[in-house]
């Protein structure tokens, strides 16, 4: 095989790795947001202040809906469980130098369509 070749398909192997991530944390998210709606809980978004004289906004996660900005006990900002489940370890290539896989992660979490596509390819590079 030519370094090319290994070059190509340590590439695609990073891009595997990544989304591979990418979909245990999606996957991770998803069940911890069933569970507190089957608790009854509504998840929100936002409550970012623009500037001290304005309220803060919120939104329900699901829908976008904006929300009364005083709250409800049963609500659950979308942050908490992004801490709570924490990130997944993405799974490096070892041929790969760590700046070009920052890169590569990057890329993968802005063009996750270009990504799942390229992902198919065998990486046959001659």
């Amino acid at each position: 095989m030519s370094s090319a070749e290994e070059l190509g398909r340590a590439f695609i192997q990073q891009i595997k790795n990544r989304l591979h991530c990418n979909a245990t944390w999606d996957a991770n998210r998803n069940a911890r947001v069933a569970e507190l709606e089957a608790e009854g809980y509504r998840i929100i978004d936002g409550g970012d202040q623009t500037s001290p004289d304005e309220e803060e906004v919120y939104t329900d996660w699901r829908t976008g809906e904006e929300l009364p900005s005083r709250g409800s006990d049963n609500w659950y900002h979308i942050d908490v469980i992004y801490d709570e489940i924490g990130i997944p370890e993405t799974v490096s290539v070892t041929s790969l130098p760590e700046s070009l896989i920052e890169v590569i992660n990057q890329w993968v979490d802005a063009e996750k369509a270009e990504a799942r596509a390229l992902a198919k390819c065998k990486a046959d590079v001659a």
